[in-house]
């Protein structure tokens, strides 16, 4: 048995996901690879590494900023997120407490 990383490159998200995977050979990882890249429309790429040193990919590997995924009400990611927030956090504030969603 052999253990490979697998750097996932999804549209997602700015960084790979980083998986390890123990698998019997060289031809076992290339078709978990594969299997993984055809799992997800919003999978690009697989880059499949040993230790320090990049073996194959599959697909797209470039780095590029993640695209924002539109929600039913048609906010980003982070509006949606921030309006859940908001909701919970609701009782909260009602009470008088101070709280805020931003970092600045």
């Amino acid at each position: 048995m052999e253990t490979f990383e697998y750097f996932l490159h999804d549209d997602r998200f700015d960084v790979p996901a980083t998986l390890t995977v123990v698998v019997a050979d060289m031809k076992r990882a290339r078709e978990r690879a594969e299997m993984l890249l055809s799992s997800s429309v919003h999978h690009r790429g697989v880059a499949v590494c040993r230790g320090s040193r990049e073996l194959f990919n599959l697909g797209d590997c470039e780095r590029r900023p993640a695209r924002a995924v539109a929600r039913p009400d048609g906010t980003s990611a982070l509006g949606y997120l921030r309006s859940v927030v908001a909701q919970l956090l609701d009782p909260v504030r009602r009470r008088g407490w101070a709280l805020s969603l931003d970092n600045r």
